[in-house]
């Protein structure tokens, strides 16, 4: 994804990946608990309210929490309406040890990577943090600083239960053993 699309190419190109995004989400059978990892080139957090630099507005909802707020550029405001669509929620800002920065360039750093699960799932995550210690492990740049992506962790508890009976099916084992007589795939 563009880092800021520039032009109405790049930004057709934001929209095709939340455009396969959502066709992946809705087509997912109603059980699914999505969990996404991404790597979003969004800055989310705050909102313009005019066109100075200092008039900004809070944009903590359940999507996207108060915690390492940054202004929202075109990627971030994307990525919100699509939390917003589907009841997700970026786990790495709503809590305070996990909303550190996930980018490292050469002269900045910002948080643009995010760890996605439903909305309703965020009272069950235990924990959200940035591996900085790994990020320089990983990096592929010979630096005393960090220059690349940092890995972001989410540990959650999660438990389903079914409101029906599951039937309890039994192998036929005879019937196995006969197919694999009869077939190619002799042992």
């Amino acid at each position: 994804m563009p880092v800021e699309p520039s032009n109405q190419a790049q930004r057709r190109g934001v929209h095709a990946l939340f455009s396969w995004l959502d066709r992946l989400l809705s087509d997912a059978p109603v059980r699914t608990v999505p969990v996404l990892l991404l790597d979003a080139n969004g800055r989310t957090g705050l909102h313009r309210a005019g066109p100075g630099p200092w008039q900004v507005l809070p944009g903590n909802d359940a999507a996207v929490g108060a915690w390492g707020a940054e202004v929202e550029n075109y990627n971030g405001s994307k990525l919100h309406e699509f939390m917003l669509q589907h009841h997700l929620a970026a786990t790495n800002t709503h809590d305070r040890h996990g909303c550190g920065k996930t980018f490292h360039g050469a002269h900045h750093a910002s948080r643009i990577d995010y760890v996605l699960v439903p909305a309703g799932l965020l009272p069950h995550v235990c924990k959200v943090r940035v591996w900085y210690r790994s990020a320089f492990r990983l990096q592929l740049v010979d630096s005393p600083a960090l220059r690349d992506h940092c890995p972001v962790v989410a540990d959650f508890r999660y438990e389903i239960h079914f409101d029906h009976k599951v039937s309890e099916q039994r192998w036929d084992f005879s019937k196995l053993a006969a197919a694999i007589q009869g077939s190619d795939c002799k042992t």
